[in-house]
């Protein structure tokens, strides 16, 4: 009966999730990816990098080909509709529910104890950013596997006295996890505790060498994963962000824990990727938090196994909190609801630690359940509330503005929603008001640069540009879009120049690259603008714009029938475009 509410309380929860649409990053990973539209193209996910395999110019540096792979299994069954999409992250966040229920109730623990702990994860508002935005799948599918993987050990632990098999289980577990989303940097550790609160009959000598065996298996899983795609596949590591450092992370480390405790606790609010404020030098007490953050597990396991090992159990979970310091190995935090979908699990072991501990003394279990459902369903409630944030763009970045109106990635977010309601000329009164506010910001006055351009401002467009040019020379986006402008104005050796200096800076910019392909091609020099092109298809077979511009300069070549396969998948990105409608429609009826 419990798993059966279980699933009732979290399929109440999310059912209006299913009628959410595509926001924020599910249009270009989802709505508008090419990769996603023809299963023979699974082994370029299974080699390339994340967003260049969802239509990105950029290379992220991420590498989550199950991402991907069960987004273009979406994408066979249900085509380009969201109802599947979001049905299949509402399948796995109650798959991963029904995973900690079971870990729970094997442990020894009774029903009430593991429906409470598992209802608090399932319900916990945080997880909308999670189970009903798409772009959480990652996050999902890694919780499966590794939580998936625990239970597997749980199980070989008991059957055997072998390492073979518990050790098998922490190797593929991790390894999936991480090619899902390498955010489970602790979980090694996690399985390494298993032998001591899963089995009781062990000596200590066994203990040690099982935990060690684990350790190594999921060390060894999550160094294989991290680092195969970067030494023998086409991912790279992603552009450093401009001032971060892992001296500066750490100073940021105390209030980066501190933030997500507060808001594990009390979720209140809407979380866009945004970074923390820089919190200058390190406080004082900032050796305190290290000695406290090394101490508390430890007090735990102390206290866990004294009093047996059915409570050390909740030592297991405890790791889990620090999951989001993933960020620590790029120099870099982000302060997202998505990050803390595993560090719930720690809450859901202390709440519902209290109804076990009553023991068989029915007041005080039934004292303790009450308690511990006025959280629960508090969090259903204003999880059926965040749902409807993501029901589309517009609901989306209204949300975020009402959050966070100052916050330059909602601020973008929020200009591209007028201006894709053409409302073109109130776009640019936001941006020049926010920007007022906020002189200091180079991509906001570049992105206010962008649409006076769009309004067919071109010389207040130029100003605005070259003086984030002067003040930011290296600033890649301000040196695209002066290199547009030259452009526009048919000043094309400008244009060249420009590219030509943005490729410096950035060799795999693929938007560059196209660019100097049309400005090599303006040039006469056809042959070096294909070769540019043949760069772009190399990195990104599917490119949009490098498809098509090849197939029309084939076509001009003569090569017609070479065209006709650039520009059948130049179309597909781009159908509007009459030119090269026309070319493969000749090309297609006899014009070889």
């Amino acid at each position: 009966m419990p798993p059966l509410l279980l699933l009732l309380l979290t399929g109440a929860c999310y059912l209006n999730a299913l009628a959410a649409g595509f926001v924020w990053d599910d249009l270009s990973q989802v709505r508008d990816n090419p990769y996603l539209r023809s299963l023979r193209w699974v082994p370029e996910i299974f080699t390339r990098d994340l967003w260049i395999t969802s239509g990105s110019a950029e290379f992220s540096g991420y590498y989550r080909p199950l991402q991907n792979l069960s987004y273009a299994l979406d994408y066979a069954l249900w085509g380009n509709r969201p109802f599947g999409f979001h049905l299949t992250n509402l399948l796995l966040h109650l798959a991963v529910c029904l995973l900690l229920y079971g870990l729970v109730r094997r442990q020894g623990f009774g029903p009430p104890a593991a429906f409470v702990f598992a209802a608090v994860f399932a319900v916990h508002p945080l997880h909308v950013e999670e189970a009903t935005f798409i772009g959480g799948r990652g996050g999902l599918l890694s919780a499966v596997f590794l939580f998936g993987g625990l239970a597997w050990v749980q199980h070989a632990l008991r059957q055997s006295a072998r390492l073979f098999a518990p050790a098998t289980a922490a190797f593929l577990s991790v390894f999936l996890a991480f090619l899902a989303k390498p955010l489970a940097l602790l979980f090694p550790v996690v399985l390494a505790a298993a032998p001591w609160v899963v089995t009781a009959a062990e000596s200590t000598a066994v203990k040690i060498r099982r935990s060690a065996g684990l350790l190594v298996a999921g060390g060894l899983a999550a160094g294989a994963a991290f680092s195969i795609p970067y030494l023998f596949l086409q991912v790279r590591f992603g552009d450093a962000v401009p001032g971060s450092s892992l001296s500066g992370a750490l100073v940021r480390l105390p209030a980066i824990v501190t933030a997500y405790l507060v808001k594990i606790f009390f979720p209140i609010g809407l979380a866009i990727d945004y970074p923390p404020p820089d919190y200058g030098q390190p406080p004082a007490w900032i050796a305190l938090f290290w000695i406290a953050l090394i101490l508390l597990p430890l007090a735990i396991a102390a206290f866990g196994l004294v009093h047996g090992r059915r409570w050390a159990f909740w030592l297991l979970f405890a790791p889990l909190l620090l999951c989001p310091l993933a960020g620590l190995w790029s120099g870099y935090f982000v302060v997202a609801d998505r990050y803390a979908y595993l560090p719930v699990a720690a809450l859901g072991a202390l709440l519902a630690w209290p109804l076990e501990a009553a023991g068989e003394n029915l007041r005080r279990r039934t004292a303790a359940l009450s308690l511990a459902m006025i959280p629960v369903l508090a969090f259903g409630v204003l999880t059926i509330a965040r749902n409807n944030v993501f029901l589309n763009q517009d609901t989306f970045w209204a949300a975020a503005e009402r959050a966070a109106p100052l916050r330059p990635k909602v601020v973008e977010g929020v200009a591209a929603r007028l201006a894709r309601q053409g409302r073109l000329a109130e776009t640019i009164a936001y941006l020049e008001a926010v920007t007022a506010r906020l002189p200091d910001n180079a991509n906001l006055r570049l992105e206010l640069a962008m649409y006076l351009f769009d309004a067919g401002r071109t010389d207040e467009s130029q100003r605005l540009t070259e003086a984030v040019v002067r003040e930011k020379p290296h600033l890649a986006k301000a040196l695209w879009h002066l290199s547009q402008l030259s452009f526009a104005r048919r000043d094309y050796p400008t244009a060249l120049r420009l590219t030509r200096r943005l490729l410096a800076e950035n060799p795999r910019d693929l938007d560059a690259l196209v660019n100097l392909a049309v400005l090599l091609k303006l040039a006469d020099q056809p042959q070096q603008a294909l070769a540019a092109l043949d760069d772009v298809l190399a990195q990104s077979p599917l490119h949009g714009l490098a498809n098509l511009y090849k197939g029309m300069m084939l076509f001009e070549a003569g090569r017609r029938r070479e065209a006709i396969v650039f520009l059948r998948q130049g179309l597909a990105a781009n159908p509007g475009h009459a030119k090269a409608q026309e070319m493969l429609r000749e090309a297609e009826t006899g014009g070889i």
